[in-house]
């Protein structure tokens, strides 16, 4: 399941966030829970 978080709140599920296409963030921004 491919994650996101900023601003060290909960991580949201891939299409939850700013812009849909969460996967395209640096890896910095993405977090991958396998």
């Amino acid at each position: 399941v491919c994650q996101w978080s900023q601003g060290g709140s909960s991580p949201s599920n891939l299409g939850d966030g700013p812009s849909g296409t969460l996967c395209q963030y640096s890896e910095s921004d993405v977090h991958i829970n396998e």
